[in-house]
């Protein structure tokens, strides 16, 4: 689980790094990877990128062009880095917040985990490699598999905008 969940978060800052600063395209950017096993086992990597309307196609291309990256070559060890230190910081702030132990307590109990993996959170971080994540970019994400949908804003009298 934390492997592909580090698929979400570990590309992310290095795409809003390539998408805002490098092609100047974006406002910012979300990146979720989730395994799910209820009411069935499935998955999903979702992106979201709020961006003008004649950008879509770029930024869209820039994005696969990472994920083929990452299956290509995967993460480089100082994204890993990053994302450890990261998912520290995060443990850190979520220690003492009541909303996310109980968000964790609700996975836990809903997916029928052992409460044990509370105690250590940071060694479930450290279970990711660059190997791992590229293994599991070639097992979940296909490139020829997606839905793309694009919110145009509206022009005057309700009316959609036209997208360049």
């Amino acid at each position: 689980v934390p492997r592909f969940w580090a698929l979400g978060n570990g590309p992310q800052t290095t795409c809003l790094d390539q998408l805002r600063r490098q092609m100047g395209g974006i406002y910012g950017l979300q990146i979720t990877a989730a395994l799910e096993k209820t009411p069935y086992g499935h998955f999903s990597f979702l992106v979201t990128m709020p961006c003008a309307p004649g950008n879509v196609t770029k930024l869209g291309d820039a994005i696969f062009r990472e994920i083929e990256r990452m299956q290509a070559k995967g993460p480089t060890a100082e994204e890993i880095q990053q994302e450890v230190e990261s998912e520290r910081r995060t443990f850190e702030k979520d220690a003492t917040d009541n909303s996310a132990w109980l968000w964790k307590l609700e996975t836990i109990y809903r997916d029928e985990e052992p409460l044990t993996r509370l105690a250590h959170p940071d060694q479930l971080v450290a279970l990711v490699t660059p190997a791992d994540l590229q293994a599991v970019a070639h097992r979940y994400l296909d490139t020829r598999k997606f839905v793309q949908v694009t919110l145009l804003p509206e022009t005057h009298a309700g009316a959609p905008a036209k997208s360049e």
